[in-house]
């Protein structure tokens, strides 16, 4: 056999990758804002503490509406599994009444009443300032 850098064409050398993946669960929340003016707004997000900063602050990244109407106060938050059920529900509560929005904010007991029952088992309800 003969030897290469030390060690012989026989013996090839093996790297060996030990291939991980994470299944890194990242979960979504739906939020409700009171808004100056007593205004509502609803959106999703990843961090609810970070978003309402964006929405508070005058960095302009937070969205269109709270640049006029400064967030004061998270409401309600809601959690899903993924963006696209976050998503659905943020449709459904905007396509709500403000007096519906405030029934949903003030009890949670209304969730299934506007959503169904099947919705109420999907999101869970994760803060509430009333």
């Amino acid at each position: 056999m003969r030897e290469r850098q030390g060690r012989s064409e026989s013996a090839p050398t093996y790297v060996l990758f030990h291939r991980c993946s994470y299944n890194i669960i990242t979960m979504y929340y739906i939020y409700i804002l009171r808004c100056q003016g007593d205004k509502l707004y609803t959106g999703i997000t990843t961090d609810v503490q970070r978003r309402f900063s964006e929405h508070s602050a005058q960095s302009g990244k937070g969205a269109k509406f709270t640049r006029s109407h400064k967030a004061e106060k998270i409401e309600a938050v809601w959690s899903a599994a993924d963006r696209s059920l976050a998503s659905k529900l943020e449709y459904r509560i905007k396509a709500l009444t403000r007096a519906q929005k405030l029934e949903l904010i003030a009890d949670n007991s209304n969730f299934p009443r506007f959503f169904g029952d099947e919705a109420a088992d999907i999101y869970k309800r994760e803060y509430s300032d009333s």
